[in-house]
């Protein structure tokens, strides 16, 4: 009988459904949405999928313990009864990396010591050896969750977290991570249905565009990841993780040259150069057309039916920076108002006071974590009427 695992997959508050959702259609059944994270039971391989294809989760992690721990030698106690010499290879580096905490256990750095003091003195006892540590690029990560006097402790299959598409990217001055874009485009329904227009009028370093071509060519997130969490893991299956490796290889060769219509304006010469440059790097040249255009010159472009539109206006985080933002949402909803009919626009923000200046009501408000900042990701109806046209003006990269 193929082994079970406890995985546990953290992403962004507000984006569990979405990750579900994700889950599900690349084969991933099961899952069921708790608070910043989705729980499944499942063989390795399913892990082994989330890690190479799922654009929403954080990271994948292996459950292998969960205890009561009010106090720090409760943590050390629960953490020495695991099978480390199942799991850890004392010739690898390790990694005690700890988030959370209780009213008794404040300080993640002295947690940490104390789950990586069990598991070197069960290894000790158990094999007669000890992992070094190390805290930059360790073999093996565990992962310890502490909540309501519960430690949940767990190893970390991704290692570093799964936004790293395993290409450089430039974030330019407001980065949304990539995995908050996949969820985005998650609840909009876009993946669904990849041949629909996507448009982003304001779209920056282009982020939701390259998820959006990268979902659309079936370009796996993780295929060009060059390190992973489970390299130090006794556990690891290399001949199901290859065999995985070389299906994602031919989806990617299947997928080149699928014709998208995805497009992207930004007012800045340099964010486009920037969103080009970006796209460039995971091997989308061509999927996408920009312009450089400012958000008053927004429209859809020539002879594409209606679609959707997605974009992530800047919302500042002081009273004066919302106060001179009025303006840009108001003439963002003029745009869309009048040339984007028969849409339906998708914004996100994190101020109240800015969503009126839109002029448009809302259908639904999805909340949604961008980072530590509470948002709204806005769902608009234009109208069912039929769209303007622009002239030319998009170029492809």
């Amino acid at each position: 009988m193929t082994p079970q695992h406890r995985l546990l997959l953290p992403t962004t508050r507000g984006a569990e459904q979405a990750l579900v959702d994700e889950l599900d259609h690349i084969g991933i059944h099961g899952a069921v949405a708790d608070r910043g994270v989705v729980r499944l039971q499942a063989p390795i391989e399913a892990a082994y999928r989330a890690l190479l294809w799922s654009r929403v989760a954080s990271r994948v992690l292996v459950c292998l313990g969960d205890f009561h721990a009010p106090m720090a030698e409760d943590l050390y106690r629960g953490a020495g009864t695991i099978p480390w010499e199942d799991h850890v290879d004392p010739k690898k580096t390790l990694m005690v990396e700890v988030v959370g905490g209780s009213e008794t256990i404040r300080h993640s750095v002295y947690a940490a010591q104390r789950v990586k003091d069990a598991i070197c003195d069960r290894l000790r006892d158990r094999v007669g050896a000890r992992p070094d540590i190390d805290l930059r690029r360790p073999d093996l990560r565990v992962h310890v969750h502490l909540r309501n006097d519960r430690a949940t402790i767990s190893l970390d299959l991704a290692g570093e977290g799964l936004h790293l598409r395993g290409a450089g990217r430039d974030t330019g001055r407001a980065p949304m991570k990539e995995t908050l874009a996949a969820a985005l485009l998650w609840m909009t329904g876009w993946p669904r249905h990849p041949s629909t227009p996507l448009v982003d009028p304001m779209c920056g370093a282009g982020t939701l565009l390259t998820e959006a071509a990268a979902m659309g060519l079936d370009l796996a997130p993780g295929l060009l990841r060059p390190r992973w969490g489970f390299a130090g893991w006794r556990q690891h299956e290399p001949r199901i993780w290859d065999r995985l490796m070389n299906e994602a290889r031919e989806r990617r060769t299947a997928g080149r040259g699928r014709p998208l219509a995805l497009f992207g304006a930004d007012a800045s010469d340099h964010m486009i150069d920037v969103a080009t440059g970006n796209a460039k790097a995971l091997g989308l040249e061509g999927a996408i057309r920009w312009a450089r255009r400012g958000v008053e010159e927004a429209r859809p472009p020539a002879g594409v039916e209606p679609g959707i539109v997605v974009t992530n206006p800047p919302y500042g985080e002081r009273l004066g920076e919302t106060a001179e933002l009025f303006g840009l949402y108001a003439e963002l909803g003029d745009r869309l108002r009048q040339r984007f009919l028969g849409w339906t626009a998708f914004v996100i923000t994190a101020h109240g006071p800015l969503v009126p200046a839109l002029g448009l009501k809302p259908r639904r408000r999805h909340v949604i974590h961008n980072g530590p900042i509470e948002c709204r990701w806005l769902e608009i109806p234009i109208s069912s009427a039929a769209p303007q046209s622009d002239g030319p003006g998009w170029r492809r990269e």
